[in-house]
């Protein structure tokens, strides 16, 4: 506790330790606040886990290799334990530091590695569809959730319900979304009006003269 209000003092928040130390504000706060009727007073929950992670980080602990260096007992954090004893690449560049690091490695000493936080592994598609790879086995539910990307929508009917013409409703998920896809190709190629290319001349409204025949100027005159 004193070394918690230490480093309140020191950080000026709450937060801030709470950071340092890697545990939840609210429950540092419980801790610091804690009354009669705390978990931590009626034995509900338990100071032990949090007590290590201060110890881990802020709180001092001797360094073997400091003390007979500096020919007395030196503490230091645990985070700055952790800096010397888990670096990622050995100091090669400086002597020093480097028979510190190798102290390290076999100090009893030195505090336990920061926690690091897994990452869930990603459920595989087929595992968590099952065998029919998110589409549901029977049903209007998988002819929704089967739709792709082909048609406008499950809702876009291309035949209304009430369309006697139509056994569309009558099909199978399947059969629907094909019989969509279908309906939607031949309504944009009906849809579509003929391009006329450039430098033909509509033949119906606008004859070619004949070659050595009357014009059609005189054809009119006739």
């Amino acid at each position: 506790m004193q070394i918690l209000r230490a480093d309140i003092k020191a950080s000026g928040s709450v937060a801030a330790t709470a950071t340092r130390v890697d545990i939840n504000r609210s429950a540092l706060s419980g801790i610091l606040n804690y009354t009669s009727s705390s978990p931590y007073v009626t034995g509900k929950a338990s100071t032990d886990k949090v007590a290590e992670r201060v110890m881990n980080t802020i709180g001092l602990v001797g360094c073997p290799f400091l003390s007979e260096h500096h020919g007395a007992d030196h503490r230091i954090t645990g985070l700055q334990c952790r800096e010397y004893a888990y670096r990622t690449n050995p100091p090669t560049n400086s002597p020093r530091d480097m028979r510190h690091w190798r102290a390290c490695q076999h100090c009893d000493k030195r505090v336990k590695p920061a926690a690091v936080a897994e990452a869930k592994p990603a459920k595989e598609k087929a595992e968590k569809a099952g065998a029919t790879y998110g589409l549901s086995t029977s049903g209007d539910a998988a002819y929704y959730e089967g739709w792709d990307s082909t048609c406008a929508g499950p809702d876009d009917n291309p035949y209304p319900v009430e369309d006697a013409r139509s056994d569309y409703w009558s099909l199978g998920w399947k059969q629907r979304r094909e019989s969509e896809k279908k309906a939607r190709e031949r309504m944009a190629t009906m849809g579509a009006e003929p391009q006329q290319q450039a430098g033909i001349i509509d033949k119906v409204t606008m004859p070619l003269p004949e070659v050595g025949g009357p014009q059609i100027a005189d054809r009119e005159a006739v």
